[in-house]
């Protein structure tokens, strides 16, 4: 139930629902971003591509 509740609220452009998303979510994406690119600078990088087509 969270999730879907906070995804629609992103998707109705609630800045706190997705500042909730990304903090739930950011870290476990970071380290498999860092798996794939091995350097973190490009890991960061392909993490705020994903969040922003998410």
């Amino acid at each position: 139930m969270f999730q879907s509740n906070v995804v629609e609220k992103c998707k109705a452009n609630d800045r706190a629902a997705q500042l909730q998303l990304y903090r739930k979510y950011c870290d476990g994406m970071f380290v498999i971003a860092n798996r794939f690119v091995k350097n973190a600078d490009d890991a960061e990088d392909v993490l705020q591509e994903s969040f922003i087509k998410a």
